[in-house]
């Protein structure tokens, strides 16, 4: 009754909060509805520019794409349905994995599906139209179904980890992440017998990994590399376990003005004190409870982030990127603490337990604070993106939306926004050239006849300037709004 009550509660968050101007859309999102649209026209699996999706996994297109055909409408329109339905779904399977634990206790059941329900991290991932909305379900799906594979040790329920797996792959590439869990967890296992262990970690690992090598090989003979274009990291370790820190810090509501000065030593203090936690629970019960799958998948998927944020540059760590997360760090920061006191059932510590209770009840408050605030912000605003009303008032996005005539369709388009160009046109459009990537640069000096739309509130600086863009075309000015401009571009002549 209580995981139907919550996902009640979970769907109506999500509701209220993008009842204003609809769902949050960021670049990503345009790139994910793209796809779906042009797999429900005909088109195949290309993106906004025309070109094959490879940047990212072709999952969550494709699953919207599905909604779209059975539903006929746009996946704008229906995504804060779907999402609010995912989040329900999270919360769902979460009170039957905190069901699974060695210790029963209603209260503690009760703080962790509040805890959910209020987050302003899964609150935030769930109000914008990403693809960790659905990952997160696939995460806690795998958990479960582990849970039970390690109960019984029957094969079958070994491939339905796998397949889980497996789609959370084409899902996001952190998905690979659930591939490494379940193979850490399978080699430690104490129950299984090494012939058995073998078998089942070849099982586990071909299944898990066929969609993503699929997806790769597709990659492959589409584009030039893998997964699109990916830069080198030119951030420090030390930054990152910053940022790190500076996440998991916002997720326990603690103060701003505290964030920064104990960041890196918030990060140091759960990674070590997971590592120990995890180390511990191996040489007391091995990997046959829940809390350890918990603590498992956190250390092997922040360790993933961490290092591959030192290896390849995106976007600084924040609560999108270490969101799947959550949820374990809640399970396995709490649930030893819980276990602790429920074994141990003596007056003294019960006074003890009351009083970690309540201050575990103190987060859930900090986060209804936190969200209300958000809330009366949202709520005269929208939630950030093309959505909100930074861009509904936006003179240059409505003169897209009605003007789209103008553009010939015989000529290209090119934009430092062409995401939030297609957005508000529908229009395709591709990205001007990138100062890392030289070659971009020649192909578009090579180009005659184009359009050059350009957004004043995109402050792109890795992309051609105008000044730039002058030196190889000829720039007219066709339609100029406070907000932006259209220009007519033909190739420099070469005196």
């Amino acid at each position: 009754m209580e995981a139907l009550l919550a996902a009640v509660c979970c769907f109506l968050v999500v509701l209220l909060f993008t009842k204003y101007s609809g769902i949050g859309v960021s670049p990503d999102s345009v790139v994910y509805t793209s796809v779906a649209r042009n797999l429900n026209s005909g088109l195949g699996m290309l993106e906004f520019g025309r070109k094959p999706l490879i940047e990212f996994p072709v999952g969550f297109p494709i699953f919207l794409a599905i909604i779209q055909f059975f539903s006929r409408l746009d996946p704008i329109v229906t995504a804060p349905y779907v999402t609010a339905s995912l989040f329900a779904a999270v919360v769902f399977c979460t009170s039957f994995y905190v069901d699974t634990f060695g210790f029963r206790s209603v209260w503690y059941k009760y703080i962790v599906l509040i805890t959910i329900v209020l987050s302003p991290s899964l609150l935030e991932i769930y109000t914008k139209l990403w693809s960790e909305t659905l990952f997160i379900l696939l995460v806690m799906l795998f958990l479960l179904t582990w849970k039970k594979y390690v109960q019984l040790h029957r094969q079958k329920w070994l491939m339905v980890c796998a397949l889980i797996a497996a789609v959370s792959c084409i899902t996001r590439y952190a998905g690979i992440t659930l591939v490494l869990t379940g193979s850490l967890l399978l080699v430690f296992d104490l129950k299984l017998v090494l012939r058995q262990k073998i078998k089942h970690f070849l099982i586990f690992n071909c299944i898990s990994v066929s969609l993503l090598a699929a997806n790769l090989f597709r990659n492959a003979l589409l584009g030039n590399n893998l997964t699109g274009n990916r830069q080198k990291s030119i951030v420090s370790l030390m930054e990152i376990l910053h940022h790190f820190g500076a996440t998991l810090s916002s997720w326990l509501t603690v103060p701003d003005n505290l964030v920064d000065r104990y960041a890196s030593f918030t990060s140091i203090f759960f990674l070590s004190g997971f590592v120990l936690l995890f180390c511990w629970r191996f040489f007391r019960s091995g990997f046959r409870k829940s809390e350890n799958i918990a603590v498992g998948f956190f250390l092997v998927y922040t360790s993933f982030i961490i290092i591959s944020s030192a290896i390849t540059r995106y976007e600084t760590i924040n609560n999108r990127l270490l969101a799947p997360a959550f949820i374990p760090f809640l399970l396995g920061a709490s649930s030893w603490l819980f276990g602790f006191f429920h074994r141990h059932k003596n007056q003294k510590l019960r006074y003890v337990n009351v009083l970690f209770l309540l201050a575990f009840l103190f987060l859930p408050w900090r986060e209804y604070k936190t969200d209300d605030e958000r809330y009366y912000a949202e709520n005269e605003y929208g939630v950030p993106g093309y959505t909100d009303d930074s861009w509904n008032n936006s003179p240059f996005a409505g003169f897209l939306r009605k003007h789209q005539s103008v553009f010939k369709p015989n000529l290209p388009v090119y934009s430092n926004s062409s995401d939030g160009f297609y957005f508000f046109s529908g229009l395709p459009c591709q990205l001007l050239p990138n100062h890392h990537y030289p070659w971009q640069a020649k192909d578009f000096a090579q180009i005659q006849t184009g359009y050059l739309v350009w957004f004043d509130a995109k402050n792109e600086v890795d992309l051609l300037s105008i000044k730039e863009i002058s030196a190889l075309k000829n720039l007219k000015l066709l339609y100029k709004l406070p907000d932006g401009k259209v220009y007519l571009f033909t190739k420099r002549t070469e005196k």
